[in-house]
């Protein structure tokens, strides 16, 4: 009967509970483990586990004082354990894995052995990591799946834009052959009118001669002055027709003229199109690049301003917290006030920099809103006039006002130039204004 007691008593202890309660703390603070935790955190809970164990063999021998002292060790890790999971720090999670932990593992140490208890407390540590390192495994594998499908998915999305370009540039080179057909088409048809035109004036021709092969004939009895009339007659007859023909083939040659006039309109105006498309972009492209330099220069400005207003506020906490007097040596004062210098230092550079980014600013607008001008300005005036007009332009905008800009050699050493205009065009244009000057003079 006192053996049946001393086992309730040694089941129904308070430490078993305990332990519970730190391995149900454990588990519901998994998720928060960082990599550097992981190895301290396993260790918890596989002595925890272990300690649990304990619990299902009574020994007769451990006392109710050995597991009070396990109980204090226990009540030591669940409090540091508490404290890691309210936030604060990870050193408490260590203490409790080696400090504490070494602790209770040295009051179970001075345990006699019961029949398979350290087997099965170390069969049940093993069998909580192999669990926790399966629940690894398993959303390790899950996220190389949804890598896998975000792959192919772009890989879709990506083939799907290029047959889309495809189908565009087809259907852009279709209507372009489309053209072409139909002006050999108009071709085909006008040398089939010269052709039928020529034939009828051979037919003609024929015709006239078979009369007077005829008349010639029917009067070889008539008098020699009737036969000479009727030779003048078929001779006029002849020149009316060659003139007449004379006068068809230049009609037909005037008309084929006309529409080559008319496909070199065409082409002036595609090119004209091209080069205002050509532009428009390039003002753009200006544009977005003034955007770009405004943005830098407001952000260096407002570092400018922050310096400035902590190197004064450190200034004056310098002058308030500190004592300052005649005997203090200059080398204090010089480490009390080098951060409020420092900052100083670092705003003068920041407003120069903003004062930089500033200028290249205005250089890309005037840039882009003389690009923008152009065109509707010399929209109305002939061709030669547009041309030297757009010389002149290319000559101030990339030539005059390049060399004039104080900060063109430093955008060209540091920065790029805007998007969309290469290095070739800046020179080509250069180089363009360089041989109108030339020329000009």
């Amino acid at each position: 009967m006192s053996l049946e007691r001393w086992e309730n008593q040694y089941k129904t202890h308070s430490v078993w509970s305990l332990t519970q309660d730190i391995q149900s703390l454990l588990s519901s603070n998994e998720e928060h483990v960082t990599p550097d935790e992981r190895d301290y955190f396993d260790r918890l809970k596989m002595a925890m586990a272990y300690i649990s164990e304990l619990g299902q063999e009574p020994v007769l021998i451990v006392s109710m004082t050995a597991l009070n002292n396990l109980q204090q060790n226990l009540a030591q890790i669940q409090s540091t354990v508490t404290m890691w999971s309210n936030g604060s720090g990870s050193n408490y999670l260590t203490s409790a894995a080696e400090s504490y932990l070494d602790a209770a593992f040295d009051t179970v140490r001075t345990w006699p052995p019961s029949k398979d208890r350290y087997t099965r407390g170390l069969r049940a540590a093993a069998a909580e990591f192999v669990t926790d390192a399966q629940s690894a495994i398993t959303s390790i594998q899950s996220r190389v799946g949804e890598l896998q499908s975000s792959i192919e998915e772009a890989t879709t999305n990506t083939y799907t834009d290029f047959s889309r370009l495809l189908e565009t540039a087809r259907g852009q080179i279709d209507a372009t052959q489309e053209e072409v057909a139909r002006l050999n088409v108009d071709v085909t048809n006008m040398n089939v009118n010269v052709t039928a035109q020529t034939q009828r004036l051979d037919q003609a021709i024929n015709a006239y001669q078979t009369s007077y092969s005829e008349a010639e004939a029917s009067r070889n009895e008539s008098h020699q002055r009737a036969l000479e009339k009727i030779a003048d007659e078929t001779v006029s007859a002849a020149e009316r027709a060659r003139t007449q023909s004379d006068d068809l083939l230049t009609t037909q040659k005037a008309s084929g003229q006309r529409i080559l006039d008319e496909i070199t309109t065409l082409h002036e105006q595609t090119v004209q199109l091209v080069n205002a498309i050509g532009l428009t972009g390039t003002a753009t492209e200006y544009g977005k690049y003034s955007e770009q330099e405004r943005k830098a220069a407001n952000t260096w400005r407002l570092g400018a301003v922050s310096a400035f207003a902590f190197s004064f506020l450190l200034f004056l906490a310098t002058l308030l917290v500190s004592h300052i007097d005649e005997k203090t040596p200059w080398q204090v004062i010089a480490v009390r006030f080098g951060g409020s210098i420092a900052l100083l230092a670092g705003g003068l550079y920041m407003a120069k920099e903003s004062s930089q980014h500033r200028q290249e600013e205005r250089r890309a607008k005037s840039v882009q809103l003389d690009l923008a001008a152009l065109d509707p300005f010399i929209v109305n005036l002939p061709s030669d006039q547009r041309e030297s007009i757009k010389a002149a332009a290319a000559a101030r905008l990339f030539v005059e006002r390049g060399a004039s800009s104080p900060v063109t050699e430093q955008q060209n050493e540091t920065s790029p130039l805007p998007e969309g205009v290469a290095p070739d065009t800046l020179r080509l244009a250069q180089s363009l204004a360089e041989i109108l000057k030339g020329k000009s003079a």
